[in-house]
This record gives structure tokens, sequence and C-alpha cells, in this order.
């Protein structure tokens, strides 16, 4: 059975988890096995994008994380998780979809906003 890749970069770490409890509920009731990898910011997804078979993205990365709020491994995670500090980083899902063009991946990116 394949084992599907999906990335959920979300900054914020409730938003993450109900994202994959619901991919995780899908998945158990049609016989498909996830990885999920949470990022918490795109410029730590960019340097992944290509391991995944689809992203889902949130438009809206306005880095509102608290000291607690970083999304923890799991045993779905296949992946980095974290923020960078590059002030030139994009900063959206919207941005970081068009490096994930530019750099030519075509994985599949479906945006998410709370």
């Amino acid at each position: 059975m394949n084992v599907y890749k999906i990335a959920v970069v979300e900054d914020e770490k409730e938003q993450s988890q109900n994202l994959k409890n619901i991919l995780t509920r899908y998945a158990e009731t049609r016989g498909l096995r996830l990885k999920i990898a949470v990022y918490a910011t795109g410029e730590a997804f960019l340097p992944d994008a290509a391991k995944f078979d689809l992203a889902f993205l949130d438009i809206d990365l306005s880095g509102n994380l608290s000291k607690n709020s970083s999304p923890q491994p799991s045993s779905v995670k296949d992946g980095e998780e974290g923020e960078a500090n590059s002030s030139s980083a994009p900063k959206n899902g919207m941005a970081i979809a068009a490096k994930v063009r530019e750099a030519g991946l075509s994985v599949p990116i479906v945006f998410v906003t709370n």
C-alpha cells in the first residue's frame, strides 16, 4: 500500500492539529496511509517541498506562535518543524506557493485559512 506524504504549513498549533486530525480520520475511513509533516513556517518547508505528494499551506502565516505553541512531533511526522529568522523569507502561503513553482515543483497545493 502506498504511503502518501502530506505537508501542513501552519503557524497556529491548534489549527495544524485540527487539520492533521481531519486528514488522519479521512485516511482511516478510506484505508489510506499518510505521513504528515507539520511546518510552522514556509521557510522551514521550502527545502523539503519536493518530497511531498500534497501540501496544505496556510494563507496567513502571521507568525503568532507563542513559545509553547510550536507543533510537536507525532508518529505520523516526516519532516522538520520550526521557524527560520530570515526577514526575506516568504511570510504567507501564496508567496510560499510561488517559491515552490519557481523551483519547478509540481506538488499539488491546497490553501487553507481559519
